[in-house]
């Protein structure tokens, strides 16, 4: 037996304990908080043919006051504020036109409010008589429907039409009406100016057509919209009874295929179309 020189050495191995860390309830994430509204801008009125300062505020209050008048205004700010920057451009041209050709003057101011208000898109004709023979309220009223609706197309073209030249080709269209396509009692004013507008387009478009810019018109009628057609209106049997028995269609035009028919008249597939005016009013006007 072999002798052992030293003794044996015994090495405990240390124990290692795992214990897993205390369960603890899971925190609940506070949700973030939801971004404070933000004030709507105040409406932009730049001014017009150099009118003053005190006039772009007349302006912005006249159109403040109308706003609330709309149906929903008060109640939800953005539709107020929709209503008073639609309400700016409604006002400048009739005073604009009327300051250039000297025509400035108590009848014509009252004409230059805003949209609903007096003299704006007030009818004059047989049913409308006026003041007097060939002048008076019937003489402002046919100016105003001019400077609102005929005098601002050939200022606007004349304004783009160099970049256009330039660059090759631009599409000009005019949201034109279609009642002066076909007669409507008590709207002569309004319906001459309406046609002056086709009139211009028609003009327009046959001379322009050439150097790539087209120039043509949507003549509509029956297009639903809550200024023309609320739902109020749209809901009485005799309206019904109206649409059966003038429109074709039978329904009012929806502003889907009034804007789909627009997009089409300004895209690359209609660049054939020059001077030309489309009747848009579910067959109420056809020509």
């Amino acid at each position: 037996m072999l002798s052992r020189p030293w003794d044996p050495v015994i090495i405990e191995r240390p124990t290692i304990v795992y214990a897993e860390p205390p369960m603890s309830a899971p925190q609940a994430v506070p949700p973030a908080p939801a971004p404070a509204p933000q004030p709507l801008p105040e409406p932009v009125i730049y001014p017009n043919l150099g009118q003053s300062a005190t006039q772009t505020e007349a302006d912005r209050q006249a159109c403040n006051r109308w706003a609330t008048t709309q149906p929903a205004a008060m109640a939800d700010a953005s539709v107020f504020h929709r209503a008073t920057i639609a309400c700016i451009p409604a006002r400048w041209p009739a005073r604009a036109a009327d300051a250039v050709r000297g025509l400035h003057g108590p009848g014509a101011a009252r004409g230059a409010g805003p949209p609903g208000r007096r003299g704006h898109r007030r009818p004059a004709g047989p049913g409308h008589p006026g003041r007097g023979r060939g002048g008076g309220r019937r003489g402002r009223s046919d100016r105003r429907a001019g400077a609102h609706m005929v005098d601002p197309l050939p200022r606007l073209l004349r304004a783009v039409l160099p970049a256009w030249r330039a660059r090759g080709g631009g599409c000009f269209l005019v949201m034109g009406s279609a009642s002066a396509l076909r007669g409507i009692k008590r709207t002569s004013s309004y319906a001459a100016a309406r046609g002056a507008q086709l009139a211009w387009v028609q003009a327009a478009g046959a001379e322009l057509g050439a150097s790539g810019v087209q120039v043509n018109a949507i003549a509509q009628n029956f297009v639903d919209n809550p200024t023309y057609f609320p739902a109020s209106l749209q809901a009485l049997p005799a309206f019904q009874a109206r649409l059966a028995r003038e429109v074709p269609l039978g329904r009012l035009v929806t502003g889907e295929e009034d804007a789909a028919f627009a997009a089409y008249l300004l895209s690359d597939a209609a660049a054939c179309f020059v001077g030309q005016v489309f009747p848009l009013s579910g067959g109420w006007a056809v020509r």
